[in-house]
């Protein structure tokens, strides 16, 4: 069994963080193939990096020379057992070289929607035309249709975490029939010494202050817009509690509340949470967040909307999590209000608790074997 791993090579410059491709090999460039490059081109055009028809012509131009090799042109690739990606977008693009593969082809996605539904929704605000939408609606379906259909193996983190596939695509189930499924859990490597953000004295509040901590982009998907209403209930519940946001304050905004703190952009994440006391995953879907894994590491008890990847940890509610019903303000308000009465001695076992298991479960030295066992299975064609 031939087995190498690398990590990104090449990504096009106007999707951003949708190219993230695991491939096996050395010194291979990325191809734009059967005229998505042209797709791309308009792509970025419509997301508001361009003005003009012109403008998606030149992106274009520029793609086709950045991206003129040819994975083709690199036989070694061929002599692989086993090629991950990780994104649809990379397998498709990658069509060439799939044409002479023999070996078996893993998918994992690690987004909580399909990237066509994602992609579309981002273009919100950003002067979409509603034509040229309804146009790339069914491109981009396309790209995620061919790349579950070219994929023999579907590898995601749990049962639940594609549910939200489920529920904005209806053609998903059908395209899983018969494939190869493998769940294999995320994992983190914990820092050891947290540092500390001291937010309570550099945000001038009380000492006893309780501080939930909400990571992450302002939509809806992620229940922010929830966590705006619901918090509310919270500030009248307790004087003491306050929000803290870390994340640019866009499409959505805040509260204007005096307690509910936004922080903006952050690259301290680990010390606000060594800072504060509870993480809030409001989310209405969710693939399986690293956030969480991060918060637990952190020793950081969870306020999470029972949907998706959360699931997962379903059995840990009333341990380290306290549960919610997904897109239900009156739902999140209670938990979060339980959470700021809780008794100092529970509190305390919900953030051993919540250390212990993500350092027992979810370490890069059990997902290691984990990973390896995983290929096995697709190699060997078992699973799920």
């Amino acid at each position: 069994m031939h087995l190498e791993s690398e990590g990104l090579g090449s990504s096009l410059d106007f999707l951003g963080d949708f190219c993230d491709i695991s491939r096996l090999g050395k010194g291979s460039s990325g191809l734009i193939q059967r005229g998505y490059g042209k797709l791309s081109a308009l792509l970025y055009w419509i997301g508001g990096k361009g003005r003009s028809e012109h403008a998606a012509d030149q992106a274009y131009r520029r793609a086709k020379r950045k991206f003129r090799g040819d994975w083709a042109m690199h036989p070694k690739l061929l002599s692989y057992d086993i090629i991950h990606f990780h994104s649809s977008w990379e397998l498709v693009k990658s069509a060439s070289i799939l044409r002479g593969f023999r070996g078996k082809v893993i998918l994992t996605t690690h987004s909580p929607l399909p990237w066509h539904v994602e992609y579309l929704d981002s273009l919100s605000g950003k002067g979409r035309n509603d034509v040229i939408s309804l146009r790339l609606e069914h491109l981009l379906e396309d790209i995620d249709r061919e790349a579950f259909e070219r994929a023999d193996c579907i590898i995601s983190p749990c049962r639940n975490s594609m549910d939200g596939y489920r529920r904005h695509w209806k053609i998903f189930d059908e395209l899983l029939a018969g494939k190869q499924q493998i769940f294999l859990p995320t994992a983190i490597l914990p820092e050891q010494n947290h540092p500390i953000a001291h937010l309570r004295k550099n945000l001038g509040l009380e000492e006893d202050s309780l501080l939930f901590l909400f990571v992450g982009r302002h939509n809806e998907a992620k229940g922010y817009d929830l966590l705006v209403k619901a918090a509310e209930a919270l500030f009248a519940a307790s004087s003491r509690a306050c929000v803290v946001v870390a994340g640019k304050e866009a499409p959505l905004h805040g509260s204007g509340h005096p307690r509910w703190i936004e922080l903006g952009w952050r690259g301290d994440i680990a010390a606000l949470m060594a800072s504060c006391d509870w993480l809030v995953l409001p989310n209405r879907d969710t693939y399986f967040d690293l956030v969480l894994l991060e918060a637990m590491a952190a020793g950081l008890p969870a306020v999470v909307s029972a949907v998706g990847g959360n699931l997962y940890f379903s059995d840990f509610d009333g341990q380290g999590f306290l549960f919610h019903c997904p897109g239900e303000e009156a739902s999140l308000a209670e938990s979060l209000i339980a959470a700021a009465s809780m008794e100092l001695r529970q509190f305390n076992s919900f953030k051993t608790n919540c250390r212990e298991r993500v350092l027992r479960a979810h370490g890069f030295d059990q997902y290691h074997c984990s990973y390896q066992e995983a290929l096995h299975k697709v190699f060997t064609g078992a699973g799920e």
